[in-house]
């Protein structure tokens, strides 16, 4: 006997499309803040563009431009993908996306700690940076990896597989290599 037409659920390709699309924006937006913010970093940490002042280091072209587009690109993927993602019964694209932004920024500022002085002398203040951004994403890494783990055991909850941990890894590589990508070829 065959389910009533009502009663067969359509795959929500609207919804898993606008997600998909979220987190590859995360990933591309995390690259496109990443990658301007070594640039900072390698002409010593500060810059400034335009304004009524004498600016003694300009800022790089990429920094100026990417920065200000990949910030809000981040903001809104993330909390149009965390609607997408509650309708689905799918993880919060925040907690992932949280953990590589930071994540990455804090590998910016702890390989900069080391590298930046030709004397080898470590930088200190990039440090505690690294430091301080490394352990702002520890709890996202925690209640994402670690959410999973506990509701699967706890609850057997629908969505609550490790499945999601592998899609959304996949798709933030995939946006950061986009990301990484266009950077590359405009600049």
């Amino acid at each position: 006997m065959s389910a009533h037409p009502a009663e067969v659920r359509k795959l929500p390709v609207l919804r898993v499309g606008v997600l998909v699309a979220c987190l590859l924006l995360i990933g591309l937006a995390v690259a496109w803040i990443y990658f301007p913010m070594r640039d900072v970093l390698s002409i010593g940490g500060s810059c400034a563009s335009g304004g009524p002042y004498v600016i003694a280091t300009p800022c790089p072209q990429s920094a100026t431009v990417f920065l200000t587009v990949a910030v809000p690109l981040w903001f809104a993927s993330a909390f149009v993908g965390m609607f997408a993602a509650a309708t689905l019964t799918a993880p919060n694209p925040i907690m992932p996306g949280w953990a590589l932004l930071f994540g990455a920024l804090g590998w910016n500022f702890m390989d900069f700690a080391f590298r930046a002085d030709p004397s080898g002398r470590v930088e200190v203040s990039w440090l505690v940076c690294g430091i301080m951004f490394w352990l702002m994403a520890l709890p996202a890494v925690v209640i994402f990896i670690g959410g999973r783990l506990l509701r699967r055991q706890l609850l057997d909850a629908p969505g609550s597989g490790l499945t999601w941990t592998g899609v959304y890894l996949v798709l933030l590589a995939v946006g950061w290599w986009l990301g990484t990508t266009s950077l590359h070829a405009w600049t």
